[in-house]
């Protein structure tokens, strides 16, 4: 270089050190992304399972107290839907009936409802039977 001239400004070097540590933080972004994706499909699928669990739920608390349904005890009935079929959106749901539990003229209901990926939401209340 020559006495007096200008120096300012990036050599090569420094600008491929630069442009190779923007890459590098764009790649953990990337990551960080797809995980974010993930996680919010799993929640998403959570939020269905449980919205479908807590309807049904809701369609059992509707049968009246001297409904057959709640008269003996059942275990993993299927649940059928209104359009008659068993699964929803790639769901499964069934039901437990125990009479009598835990008191005399109450009967505990549980609903499990099971996702594509085999998990399972789970969801017990009782409700006052009459025979």
């Amino acid at each position: 270089m020559e006495a007096g001239s200008d120096t300012r400004g990036f050599t090569l070097i420094e600008l491929l050190v630069a442009l190779t540590i923007f890459a590098i933080a764009l790649l953990a972004l990337a990551g960080m992304q797809l995980t974010a994706i993930r996680a919010n499909s799993s929640a998403n699928r959570l939020t269905q399972e449980t919205a479908m669990a807590h309807g049904i739920m809701e369609q059992i608390r509707s049968w009246r107290s001297d409904d057959g349904r709640l008269s003996s005890d059942a275990t993993d009935e299927d649940w059928v839907f209104r359009d008659g079929t068993t699964t929803r959106d790639g769901m499964t749901a069934v039901y437990s009936v125990a009479v009598d539990t835990p008191v005399s003229g109450v009967a505990q209901v549980t609903v499990d409802v099971t996702g594509p990926r085999s998990r399972t939401m789970t969801l017990t209340e009782f409700k006052k039977t009459i025979f």
